[in-house]
């Protein structure tokens, strides 16, 4: 059986503080998206990729809002801290690389999209590469043998390492995954009526995957930082 290794990057709102105001609007856009740039359609490769997906009754997000997670038993997912930190109701998504926005009916959901009853996040401060994990429990368990129908294939959980930090090192290759935008912070183009991009669309409808090498957190840090001041400057 093959196994699946867990290094998982979740694309959930850049957190972006600014004192100036004439800023807003950008970075009312920065943290409404996530994103990954390049690489290519995923397809059936990342059977323990999920999505997060607001239930009609909920109104803390609009109907783009999208977190990624891993399945790691029958019942439980690893996800953002920060972004269901605020959400109250919520389902979870398994077994497709479809992404499909709030209020959809697609057969997939509608048979195997399954409830969150609990979850548990961090009470210390949440930010960036800090305490930004998150463990959620859904009401139905995972089916591991059968595929859901509507769906594109069988749901399975992720082999996680707590054994070392080899894989954790600086220059380790390892790929990431998600369903955010593909386009870079410059492409952007606002609609300032709305406060999103003037391209309709902001997550990919598609599971990507992309190879990154990891680098260490304090050369990412201080590359984030810059690269969103001068993206926000140019705009």
């Amino acid at each position: 059986m093959m196994q699946y290794w867990l290094t998982v990057i979740f694309l959930i709102n850049t957190d972006i503080v600014c004192a100036n105001n004439s800023l807003t609007n950008n970075v009312k856009h920065f943290n409404a998206t996530r994103r990954i740039i390049n690489g290519q359609e995923a397809g059936d490769t990342r059977p323990y990729m999920v999505y997060l997906r607001p239930a009609r009754t909920e109104t803390s997000v609009d109907a783009n809002w999208l977190c990624g997670g891993v399945i790691v038993d029958h019942q439980h997912i690893l996800t953002s801290a920060a972004c269901i930190e605020d959400v109250k109701h919520f389902y979870v998504v398994s077994g497709t690389h479809k992404w499909y926005e709030k209020n959809t009916d697609e057969e997939c959901i509608r048979n195997g999209a399954k409830k969150a009853v609990w979850k548990c996040v961090s009470k210390d401060n949440i930010r960036w590469m800090i305490n930004d994990i998150a463990v959620v429990r859904v009401e139905d368990s995972f089916n591991f043998e059968k595929r859901v129908r509507g769906c594109d294939f069988i749901p399975k959980q992720i082999a996680y390492n707590n054994q070392s930090e080899e894989a954790e090192k600086p220059g380790t290759v390892g790929s990431i995954a998600g369903w955010g935008s593909v386009e870079s912070f410059g492409d952007v183009s606002m609609n300032l009526d709305y406060l999103r991009p003037a391209k309709s669309e902001d997550n990919s409808n598609y599971l990507r995957s992309h190879m990154n090498e990891t680098i260490h957190k304090k050369f990412a840090k201080r590359s984030r930082h810059n690269r969103q001041q001068r993206q926000l400057s140019e705009n």
